[in-house]
């Protein structure tokens, strides 16, 4: 009787001392696009293509926006607004 209820004990100690509160993980859907990235660059003209370069830039957090990502190319700044896996951006001509 004594060695069933120190077992009952002991098995009662494990599992309440295995359980413990999950703390969700927060995560930054812009940490998916953070980095040094390279690749190349179509560039057209009402649907014609008119020049590829090939090119690296940066990818960074925007500080001052929770959604927005920064993409330095050579010094280049232009933002995007991150949506889940995507992100979307407007270029607009001066």
């Amino acid at each position: 009787m004594k060695k069933n209820l120190f077992a009952l004990l002991l098995l009662v100690g494990v599992v309440f001392s295995s359980c413990s509160k999950d703390t969700p993980a927060v995560t930054d859907a812009r940490d998916k696009f953070v980095g040094t990235w390279s690749g190349t660059i179509n560039v057209y003209d009402m649907g014609t293509l008119v020049g590829t370069t090939t090119t690296a830039y940066t990818v960074t957090k925007d500080a001052s926006s929770s959604d927005r990502i920064l993409f330095n190319d050579n010094g280049a700044v232009n933002s995007a607004i991150v949506n889940g896996s995507s992100y979307s951006t407007s270029y607009t001509q001066g």
